[in-house]
Order: C-alpha cells, then sequence, then structure tokens
C-alpha cells in the first residue's frame, strides 16, 4: 500500500471543513469592567441589558444584571470577587437569570444558577427552568394560611406560631442565634417528613463563606435533615468511604462480588426500611448480615417483624464489633397467616454520627424452619466440601460442628430453635475454618513472593531473607498451629520481604527534609516533611526510642491536610523520649529519610469534667458528649494537670460561657452544643480572655496594650507549624484569640485537625506564661538538652559576668559567678553541669560536673539556691525552665551568634514563683519570677563546649564592633563646630581617638576591649561636658544614646504599642512611653520625634482644630518639662500623599487615617516636635518619652523617630527660639516672612532663600 497523500484527499478534507463554517456576520454586545468590590461590579458599555440578565464574563464567572444607570450598568456577580479585575471584558448572554428546579435538588447544595457545589453530580428528575426572580402573587391569589408550622421551640409555637405559608422575619444582633432558629426549624420538620407530608426547606446563605456553608450542611446531615439519613448502595471492596466508615473488601460469606447498603446516623436518630410481605402459618428466622466499618460499636439493630396488628417483635442487638461481619438472627411464630412489614436499620446512640457504629448490610433473609431446612442443608454441604479429606488445619474442630449440624438434620424431632442453633454453630466454624485457609493462604503467597524475589541468592541481605523463608515453611507445615502463629509467621516474612528489598532498591532515593518543629500531645506526635523526587511509592514518618529511627521502627502514612500535610505519629507513650524524622520511599524502594528530631511526649493531660444535666434528653446528651469530646483533646495534647471544667445548662445563656477556672454554661443553642464550642469555652477556663497575662494592658505577652499579637515563642511555633508559614501569629482581643479559636458556631467545621490545632495551642499559652490552673505557666521541655554533654552557666545581664563569668560551684556548695576565659571555664569541671530532664514531670536537674552535687532549693534570699550532695534527685532539686522571648546578638560574619536565656524556676503554685538571679559581686539569690524582657539577671545562658568557645569568639566580635561605634561617634562629635569650656578639651579627646586606633589593631581580650571601652566612653563624656556648639543648629547629636530611637520595635522602651510601618500607635487608650538615659553630662537637651495625635474622629478633630480648639491630649516629655505633640491637623495636606488618608474641610484637606498614611506623612518630614530641658548637674539621667493621660472615642496617637541634640551650656531660650530647617524635613506649604516682615515666599521654596533669619507658622526658622 503507498504511503504517499494524493492532493485530492487533502482537498476533499478542507472542502468537508469549510462546509460546515458558518460566515453570517455576528454581533455580541461586550462591555468592560470599571470597578469591582464586594461582590458588586460596575461595567462600561452594556447599553442594551436588562434588569435581571444574566451576564458572562471572559473565564465563565457570571453575574446579573441588578442596576441601569445612563453610563454604566450594576451587576451582582455569582463567583469570586477577586478574579474580576478592572478592563475585564463581560459579555451579554440575552436571557433572563433562571435556574432549573424539581424534587431533584431536595437535599441538594446549589449555587445561585441552580448548580450542584455538593460535589454528588448533576441534579435529575423532572426540572423546570424558572426566572431567578419573579414578582411573589399577590395576597389574593395566595392560599390562605390554615395550619401552623411546627418549629420545634417552644417559646416561638406557644407565644407567636408561625402560619404554613407566612413569612416571618428573624431580626437579632450578630451571634444572637438567628442562624441556630433557622437551621433548628429545619431539622425538627423531621416528623412532617416521616409522615409522608414534607416541609421543603430551601437554606439561602448571603454573603456567607464556604467554611460556614460547609459546616451547616454537616450539621443538617448529623441532625437527619438532608433525607435525614445516609443510605446508599456500594461495590464490595471500594475504596470509598461512608460517613468517614469503610466498606467491606468482602461479602459475610468471602465473595468480592456485589454490593452492600450502607447506613449511618446520629443524635438518636433511627433508619428503617422495610417491605411489606404476607407469611403463611409457621416459624420463622429473620437473618442480616451487618458489617461495622467503623470503631464506634454502640447503635440499637431495628431489625423486626412489623405485623399490620399485635405486637412487633424486635432484635436486642446493640453492639456490632469494628471491621467484623456479624448476623442479627431474630425468632418469631405466626398462628396464622399474617401480612406486616419485615424491617432492617439502626438507631443511633446520642451524640454525632462519630458515636455510632456505621454499618454495611450484606443481605437480609426469612428462613422458615417448619417446611424449609435449606439453611442448614446448605451449610452442612458447604462444611463438607471444606473438611475434604480432613488433613487442613483446624479441620477437628470443623468436623466436630459438622457431625452435630448432620445429627439435627437426621433428627425428626428437631425443633427451629435447635436447627437454627446448629446452623449457626456450624456457620461459625466454617467462617473460622476459611479464616485459617486465607492466612494459610496469604503465608502461601508470601512464601511464593520471597523465593521469587530471593532468586539466585546473590542480593544484599539473602542469608536473612533465606532464613525468613525456612521458618515460614516450617510453621506452614508445623501440626496443630494456630491462626496467631500463621499469621505472625506471614508479618514476619513480609518484614524479611521489605528488609531485602530495601537492601537491594533500584534509582535514586528521594530528597527529604524534616521540618524542624515537630507537635507533640501525650501519644500523638504531628511533623511536616519537604520530598523531592520521582515514582514515590510511600512518604510518611518513621519513629523509635533510639536515635537513629528507621522505616523498620515504626512508621505511618497518615495526614491531616491543612495548609499541606501534617503527619500524625499515633500509639506513642506519654512521658517517653522518641526520634522522629520524615521519610520517603520510592517503587524501587529506594528510601530517603530527613534529619532526626528529638521529640519527648507530655503527660498525659489531667482535665475532669461534671455536666449538671439541666435539660432535655437530647440536649443532655449533646452536651455531655461535646464536653467529653473536648476534654478528651485536652487530656491527648495538652498536660494540663488539675482542671475542672464544671458544667451547667443555661436556658437563658444565648450561646455559652465559661470563667477563669472552668465554671461554665452552655445555653439552649443546639449549634453551641459542640466540641469547638466546649474547646473555646476551656480556652477562657485556662485564662485566654480572662487572666491578665492575656488581656492585661501592661502583660509583657501581648503586643498593642492587651489587644495585639502573642509574644510568646511555642504559641508562635505551633501557629506557624499549623499554618506552614514563617510569619503567622497568633493574636486576638481582649477575650479571644484566633486563629483556631473557634470563635462562635459558625467557625466550627467539625473537623478534627482545628480541635488538635485549638489544644495545641492551649499548651504552648501555657508553656508561654499563661497560668492555665490558677498557679504557674505549664512546665514543659523548654532546653533541649543532652544527658551527657557538659554545659556552662552565664547570667544573661551584662553587669553580671554575661561576657567573662560562669556559674561555678565553690567549696562552701554555694553557686558564685566568676571571671573566667572560654579556656579557663572548659578546663574547670567546677564550672561545668550535667543537665537532665524528667519527661515525667517536666522538670530539670542540675549537677556539677565536678563534685556530682545537684543544685538544689533551700530557700529564699542569698544563696537559698545552692548545691547539695545527693544520690538521687528530690523534688527540691527539680527546676522549671522557661526560655526567654529575646535573642542576645553576638558578633558580625562567620563569628555571628544569637543565643537565648532560660528562667530556672523553683516550682510552685503561683504566678510569681521563686527562681535564680545574679546579684552583685559575683553572688546568686532568689528573687520573685518576673516575665519582661527586662528581667536579665533572672535569665542564664547555658552553653556547650562549642558554643563557649563561639560565644567568647563572638563576643569580642560585638565589642570590637561596639569600639568601632564608639571611636566613629566621638569623631563625629568632635568634627561638629564647638568651643572649649574647659581648656585642653580637644586635646585629651585627641588622645583617646589615637589610643583607639593604636589598640584596634592589637589582639584583646574581652576584659581589655571592655576597659577600653569604659575609658572612651569616659572620655566622651568629660568632652561634652567641656564643650558647647558654637552654632545653635548644628548642637551635638546624641541620638545614638537612645535605645531603639528608629522604633524598630519596643526594645529599649516601657512598653510595646502596635508597630507596623516602622511607627507605634495607641488607640483609644492612656500610655506613658518612655526609657531613661543615664550618665549625661550637664547642660541643655533637646528631644525630638515625630508624632501627632488625632483627637477624635478624622472629621470631628479637624473641624474642631480649625476652630481653634485643640485637644491634644499626648505630650512630649523629657524629664519634667513637656509639650503637646502636633495635631493631625496642623499638617493636613492639599494634596493626597499616600496611604489610607481623610478627606476634611473645605476646601478639601488630606490627613492620614491608618498607620501606612502616617509613615509617609513621616518620611515627608511632617509632624516634627521638640522639647527642650536642662540638666543641672553632671551624669544626670534623662527619661524622655511620650505619655497621654486622658483618651476618649477615636482618640488616635502615632509616632516615630526619636532624636536627642546636645547644646552644651547654651541656655534653653536660645535653643527654643530656633527650628533646624534641612532639605530632608520640608514643611507644610505655609508663607514665610522675612523679620521686616516682608512675605518671601513659602516654605515649599525655603531652602532657595538667601541665608538668614525668617518667621513662618509663628517660628523662627535659620536656614544656613
Amino acid at each position: 500500500m503507498s504511503d504517499q497523500i494524493r492532493p485530492s484527499e487533502i482537498s476533499e478534507v478542507l472542502l468537508a471543513q469549510l462546509k460546515d463554517i458558518d460566515t453570517d456576520p455576528r454581533f455580541e454586545e461586550v462591555g468592560t469592567v470599571l470597578q469591582v468590590s464586594d461582590g458588586v461590579v460596575r461595567i462600561h458599555g452594556l447599553k442594551k441589558a436588562e434588569a435581571g440578565e444574566l451576564l458572562e464574563f471572559e473565564d465563565g464567572i457570571k453575574a446579573v444584571v441588578m442596576n441601569l444607570e445612563e453610563d454604566n450598568v450594576g451587576a451582582v456577580l455569582l463567583g469570586p470577587t477577586d478574579k474580576i479585575k478592572e478592563g475585564m471584558t463581560i459579555r451579554r448572554t440575552r436571557r433572563i437569570a433562571s435556574l432549573n428546579v424539581g424534587e431533584g435538588m431536595v437535599g441538594r447544595v446549589v449555587n445561585p444558577l441552580g448548580e450542584p457545589l455538593d460535589g454528588r453530580g448533576r441534579i435529575e428528575g423532572d426540572l423546570c427552568e424558572m426566572p431567578l426572580e419573579r414578582k411573589a402573587p399577590g395576597v389574593i391569589f395566595r392560599q390562605p394560611v390554615t395550619e401552623p408550622l411546627q418549629t420545634g421551640l417552644k417559646a416561638i409555637d406557644s407565644m407567636i406560631p408561625i402560619g404554613r405559608g407566612q413569612r416571618e422575619l428573624i431580626i437579632g444582633d450578630r451571634q444572637t442565634g438567628k442562624t441556630a432558629i433557622a437551621i433548628d426549624t429545619i431539622i425538627n420538620q423531621r416528623a412532617a417528613y416521616e409522615a409522608g407530608e414534607p416541609v421543603f426547606c430551601i437554606y439561602v446563605a448571603v454573603g456567607q463563606k464556604g467554611s460556614t456553608i460547609a459546616s451547616l450542611v454537616q450539621t443538617l446531615k448529623e441532625k437527619g435533615a438532608m433525607d435525614y439519613t445516609i443510605v446508599g448502595t456500594y461495590q464490595i471492596g471500594t475504596q470509598k468511604t461512608f460517613n468517614g466508615a469503610s466498606v467491606p473488601a468482602k461479602n459475610v460469606d468471602g465473595t468480592t462480588e456485589g454490593g452492600v447498603l450502607a447506613i449511618s446516623t446520629g443524635w438518636e436518630e433511627s433508619i428503617k426500611l422495610y417491605q411489606e410481605v404476607s407469611l403463611p402459618k409457621g416459624e420463622y428466622a429473620l437473618v442480616t448480615a451487618y458489617y461495622n466499618g467503623c470503631s464506634s460499636t454502640e447503635a440499637t439493630s431495628l431489625v423486626g417483624w412489623l405485623p399490620s396488628t399485635g405486637n412487633n417483635i424486635m432484635s436486642k442487638k446493640n453492639s456490632f464489633p469494628a471491621n467484623q461481619w456479624v448476623t442479627d438472627t431474630l425468632k418469631f411464630k405466626l398462628l396464622t397467616t399474617r401480612t406486616g412489614k419485615v424491617q432492617l436499620g439502626m438507631k443511633a446512640v446520642a451524640g454525632g454520627s462519630a458515636n455510632s457504629a456505621k454499618l454495611s448490610v450484606d443481605y437480609v433473609k426469612i428462613l422458615s424452619y417448619k417446611w424449609d431446612g435449606s439453611l442448614l442443608a446448605s451449610s452442612i454441604e458447604k462444611a463438607t466440601k471444606l473438611y475434604g479429606d480432613g488433613t487442613g488445619s483446624g479441620a477437628d474442630k470443623l468436623k466436630e460442628a459438622l457431625d452435630a449440624a448432620k445429627a439435627v438434620m437426621n433428627d425428626t424431632s428437631a425443633t427451629p430453635e435447635e436447627q437454627v442453633a446448629a446452623t449457626a454453630l456450624l456457620n461459625e466454624a466454617i467462617r473460622e475454618f476459611e479464616e485459617q485457609l486465607k492466612k494459610f493462604e496469604a503465608l502461601y503467597a508470601a512464601i511464593d513472593e520471597a523465593e521469587a524475589l530471593l532468586g539466585d541468592g546473590t542480593g544484599n541481605s539473602a542469608t536473612a531473607l533465606q532464613d525468613a523463608i525456612a521458618e515460614a515453611k516450617q510453621t506452614a507445615s508445623k501440626e496443630g498451629v494456630i491462626p496467631e502463629e500463621i499469621n505472625a509467621a506471614a508479618e514476619a516474612l513480609k518484614e524479611a520481604i521489605l528488609c531485602y528489598r530495601l537492601a537491594n532498591p533500584t534509582g535514586a532515593a528521594p530528597s527529604v527534609t524534616t521540618h524542624k518543629y515537630v507537635a507533640r500531645g501525650s501519644t500523638v506526635a504531628l511533623g511536616r516533611s519537604s520530598v523531592s523526587g520521582s515514582n514515590l511509592q510511600e512518604q510518611g514518618f518513621c519513629w523509635s526510642t533510639s536515635p537513629e529511627p528507621t522505616i523498620h521502627d515504626n512508621r505511618t502514612t497518615k495526614y491531616y491536610s491543612q495548609n499541606g500535610r501534617i503527619y500524625a505519629m499515633e500509639g506513642l507513650e506519654p512521658s517517653t523520649i522518641y526520634y522522629v524524622r520524615a521519610y520517603a520511599m520510592t517503587k524501587g524502594y529506594a528510601v530517603g529519610y530527613g534529619d532526626v528530631v528529638k521529640v519527648i511526649t507530655l503527660p498525659r493531660g489531667n482535665v475532669s469534667w461534671g455536666y449538671d444535666n439541666g435539660a432535655d434528653a437530647a440536649t443532655n446528651a449533646r452536651i455531655n458528649a461535646a464536653v467529653a469530646d473536648a476534654v478528651n483533646y485536652l487530656n491527648t495534647y495538652t498536660s494540663i494537670d488539675g482542671l475542672y471544667a464544671n458544667v451547667h445548662y443555661g436556658s437563658g445563656t444565648p450561646t455559652a460561657d465559661c470563667s477563669y477556672g472552668g465554671w461554665m454554661r452552655v445555653g439552649p443553642n443546639a449549634s453551641y452544643q459542640r466540641t469547638g464550642t466546649i474547646l473555646h469555652e476551656l480556652g477562657h477556663a485556662i485564662g485566654v480572655g480572662t487572666h491578665g497575662v492575656w488581656n492585661d494592658g501592661s502583660s509583657p505577652m501581648r503586643a498593642g496594650s492587651g489587644r495585639g499579637d502573642w509574644l510568646g515563642d511555642r504559641a508562635t511555633a505551633v501557629v506557624r507549624f499549623l499554618d506552614n508559614s514563617t510569619t503567622s501569629v497568633l493574636t486576638g482581643d481582649g477575650t479571644h484569640m484566633w486563629p483556631y479559636g473557634v470563635n462562635g458556631a459558625h467557625e466550627d467545621t467539625g473537623a478534627e485537625m482545628l480541635y488538635i490545632s485549638n489544644a495545641l495551642i492551649y499548651q504552648a499559652l501555657g508553656e508561654d506564661g499563661l497560668p492555665p490552673t490558677g498557679g504557674f505557666s505549664t512546665p514543659h521541655y523548654a532546653f533541649e538538652q543532652e544527658d551527657t554533654v557538659k554545659y556552662y552557666i552565664k547570667n544573661e545581664n551584662e553587669g553580671r559576668g554575661l561576657y567573662d563569668s560562669y556559674i561555678v560551684e565553690n567549696t562552701k556548695g554555694q553557686l558564685v559567678w566568676k571571671s573566667l576565659s572560654a579556656e579557663q571555664a572548659l578546663r574547670n569541671d567546677s564550672a561545668a553541669w550535667y543537665v537532665t530532664f524528667n519527661p515525667k514531670n517536666c522538670y530539670y536537674q542540675l549537677r556539677n560536673v565536678a563534685t556530682g552535687h545537684y543544685v538544689t532549693y533551700a530557700s529564699t534570699g542569698t544563696n537559698g539556691i545552692r548545691t547539695a550532695s545527693k544520690e538521687v534527685a528530690g523534688t527540691n532539686e527539680n527546676f522549671h525552665m522557661m526560655r526567654s522571648r529575646k535573642d542576645i546578638a553576638l558578633g558580625n560574619g562567620d563569628a555571628q551568634m544569637n543565643v537565648r536565656g532560660y528562667w530556672i524556676i523553683h516550682p510552685e503554685h503561683k504566678q510569681n514563683p521563686t527562681c535564680l538571679v545574679a546579684t552583685t559581686n559575683g553572688t546568686v539569690s532568689t528573687a520573685a519570677f518576673s516575665l519582661t524582657d527586662a528581667a536579665t539577671v533572672q535569665r542564664w545562658l547555658l552553653l556547650s563546649a562549642s558554643e563557649v568557645s563561639q560565644f567568647e569568639t563572638a563576643a569580642v566580635g560585638s565589642f570590637m564592633g561596639e569600639l568601632d561605634d564608639m571611636a566613629q561617634h566621638i569623631k563625629s562629635l568632635v568634627a561638629v563646630p564647638h568651643t572649649e569650656d574647659v581648656e585642653g578639651t580637644d586635646a585629651a579627646i585627641e588622645t583617646i581617638i589615637s589610643e583607639l586606633e593604636s589598640k584596634r589593631e592589637q589582639s584583646l581580650s574581652i576584659s581589655e576591649i571592655a576597659s577600653l571601652l569604659a575609658d572612651a566612653e569616659e572620655a566622651l563624656m568629660q568632652f561634652l561636658a567641656h564643650a558647647t556648639p558654637s552654632k545653635v543648629e548644628q548642637p551635638f547629636d546624641l541620638t545614638y544614646m537612645v535605645a531603639n530611637a528608629a522604633i524598630d520595635d519596643a526594645t529599649g522602651w516601657s512598653a510595646s504599642p502596635t508597630l507596623s510601618y516602622s511607627c507605634m500607635e495607641y488607640y483609644q487608650s492612656t500610655f506613658d512611653f518612655n526609657q531613661t538615659i543615664k550618665e549625661l553630662p550637664a547642660g541643655t537637651y533637646q528631644v525630638r520625634v515625630q508624632a501627632y495625635q488625632r483627637p477624635g474622629s478624622s472629621a470631628d478633630s479637624y473641624s474642631a482644630y480649625i476652630g481653634g480648639r485643640n485637644n491634644v491630649t499626648t505630650q512630649l516629655y523629657a524629664n519634667s518639662t513637656s509639650q503637646k505633640i502636633q495635631h493631625i491637623a496642623s499638617e493636613a495636606q492639599t494634596t493626597q500623599l499616600g496611604g489610607n488618608e481623610s478627606a476634611v474641610g473645605s476646601p478639601t484637606r488630606y490627613i492620614p487615617n491608618n498607620m501606612e498614611a502616617a509613615s509617609i506623612y513621616f518620611r515627608k518630614g511632617l509632624y516634627d516636635n521638640a522639647v527642650t530641658t536642662e540638666l543641672t548637674s553632671e551624669k544626670g539621667s534623662l527619661k524622655i518619652g511620650l505619655r497621654c493621660s486622658s483618651s476618649a472615642d477615636y482618640y488616635w496617637s502615632i509616632f516615630d523617630n526619636f532624636r536627642l541634640y546636645y547644646y552644651g551650656s547654651m541656655s534653653k531660650d536660645v535653643v527654643n527660639e530656633i527650628d533646624l530647617v534641612t532639605e530632608d524635613s520640608p514643611l507644610c506649604p505655609t508663607d514665610v516672612y522675612s523679620i521686616t516682615g516682608v512675605k518671601v515666599g513659602t516654605t515649599d521654596e525655603i531652602n532657595a532663600l538667601p541665608s538668614g533669619i525668617y518667621y513662618t507658622c509663628g517660628k523662627k526658622i535659620l536656614v544656613k
């Protein structure tokens, strides 16, 4: 056959394709998006659009025309707002928005166009297209209201009954239960549904989150309101689940064909399925086979014979073992022909469906024992075939049951009851025999697989596999072998096969990274990983109590999907040290491992509860189940000890509430009688929103005066782990926390990972310092030590030996901090300590390497914590360690080092227990614990030998950096034009500069550098004390002496206001934000800061200001001198500068309205403030800051960029007369006048004016 293509063939194809082309011109009216926000889009160009018309965007998202204006069309989006951008095109569809409706929509979740959102496929059945919007029939045309709608809510049904067909508005504030009323009403229509007179309930969710809708749908499903049950048929062996339960792999008879009927429900609801039958006189057995596909085993069988008259005969079965087939047999007699119903089904126990068995039904059989012995005969036939020649393992037991069944079969006087019993016994023997056969089949299959894999026996670990094959064969041939032995042999061989495959992998191993943070509870650990590689067959985590875990030890592939995979290592022992790491395995059995992480599981929590059962039975069941579930999460994922949740029913409680300590009320709203709500309330029980560490404005653990981010490391680490983020933080207001706070029923998705996340955060909050049970914070594994490593301890405070001293034990058993170099410390075992951790109580013990003495608590006061000779650590040798929240940063470049200190605390059940502190002259003492960052004398660094050397190197680098900075400061200050107040001042400082430069090139110890630095600081202070700037406009700039003058964070300042865009703010609150600078020379100082206050709303404060009322209450101060900071309106702009700005006044002016805008105004040099003061004595102190003594609604103070200037002996009055102006500090546009009163320009032009003194805004300004 020729492979050449003829030209005619090509022509024919092209003609066929061109024939169907429609060449008639078509026109579409297309518009352009002008604006989009909050689900509403403005469109230009659709002049012929009709009200209610459906529009379509280029990406398929639709919208409905709602507003027709002269030059644009307003439409409501039927899709996500974030996917619509300005400039996108949209076309008319020329059809009114409509949807197809019919009974197939019942129980479905759809969008406004009737498109399914529930993943259950298209809507089937007879459907009729109806417009989305249509006029309601008039009152005359409606049927009259003749019967009530039973909401199930007694207060409504008795006092304000609602008629079927009536419109009723539900009004109320947010979180008052409006949705709950609607949902409860829907749920309570069950009775009408079962009576065959259903009330069709349509829940329309407008503007609600997808997660909220999912939660409501789940509630309706659990309550049985979406067809009231989960009932469906599934293929045997499917991997699909129903309501979380598995479908059996085989039928009850071991076959793999056909399907099962799956049933599941909750909240004491019932599922009933039946057929009407007519049975003649006789004796019968109704037999049903059930398989329970979940771990919950409780439910009531509803198998029964329901005669048309007379008493029902029902099953007594109320337990179904997990993952097993069981039969439910019900026997009954009929004395005459009767009609009735054969029923099967189940009734759930209290609580959600998770509390009840979830059943698959294989068959329902009606057996007549008077006329039909076929069941027993069939079983005998099957058993006889299985028995064969009687050589199979377990054949004796089968033969015994078979002989007994034959005896009954041959006994003409045997009763139906005896036939049923014999059949049941024989069927059980058959099942056991078949199970044993299957076990043998699995063992022989494993032997075959192993022998094929072994091949010629030349692979790695071949001997081990040969031995395993031999042992398996020996077990298989063993006479009288029991099923457990067969199983064990098969599992051992499978493990040997895996070991052999792992020893002989093919292909490259995947690259695996274990994320450093691993969350832990008492019996569970959770980890994340990153894996790269191809041809993967398995990935997860492995763990062991040995330091190098492999997949041969323990492994899991179970994970939760939450911002990626979170793997769950379950079945761990509480208070146990584990080593875990991620792994991944290819189909070629090449395994890659991540780094090992040491994890210590928590002691199991000791949270208990009680409930007064003060409501109706259904409500009590829900509350009991929810509280039990929530407490179980706390006991599994926290070590909280001694909390008692004292739960009460509150008929007048709208949702639920709880006080610190655990006194809780749960109201009648069923949406709040769930696990998530109880966990939320237990958060209040342990201090969230109820303890000062959470909500006190001065708490060191909260930014923004008790209303901002949580500052604790432990909770931050948990949230970042859960979010799979490096920037997430835990935050909240005075009462709630988020994320994962379950702040309302709408946030309770019912997801297990949400509840786990909530509990993990509670544990972390306790570890950070929020006391969960009225005492101190939760003890935990804070310092990651190793038992055999020597540690060297030094205090975090610079004045208590941070750079040059270590804790040693002296001959009196006292702890002293002694000056030692790194080399000296490492040679002196009296300065070395072993640190151990007790996982049972989560406390540490410290033991001196040289003497073996333990650090012990003897008393409060000097040397109250000392050493003692003990064989075994006792109660007083236990210490609680807490990690500092701030790094100590040393060195730079390769020598850079960041370390954290630890509090060493004597365990006491109070908020401020006794801790170890460094005091003067090398001694130690005790003090009441302080959670503040400033408590450096209470914190201690614990360094390994390598870290000791690294610390000294980094410290030398830091000191050299400080020395270089000091030299630069001195040179900069000396370069300022000045006059000597004391002769020889300049010569003295030049000598210091020369000495610094000379010694800088030498190899210096820390103590030598510190001494040189102290000399330089003293010389600089002497210079400043004896010099005065020559020009008032060029003072000495001492801003470097202000700790964190640029407000990068709150370090060095007395408080931690809200920080963003490198600005700090206070809103509607009073404050005193300050720091004190010490050892200053006498003279005149000026403190400057960019700051303003808005005393009220933007409009009101601006109106008051231009009306002559300056209501500013925030002051800039330096010691006792203070000055109001600028009013926000004082530098209002004629044009917008950026950020969120408010337009005020007429003509329009602009002022900042958020922190971003404020930062832009500050960068323009606006809102500068100054206060001038004098120090009259040498080595004086200067307290500088901002304070606000009164505040009100909308009062907003914001600030940035502190500066400190020194004018020497120049008088305060002279300094106050001059404002410094530079090109980097423009003023707002204002007229400028010469000293003779002639207008010479505006402040926009000020830098172009000749040098001299000018007036503007009532102030003198010097232009250089």
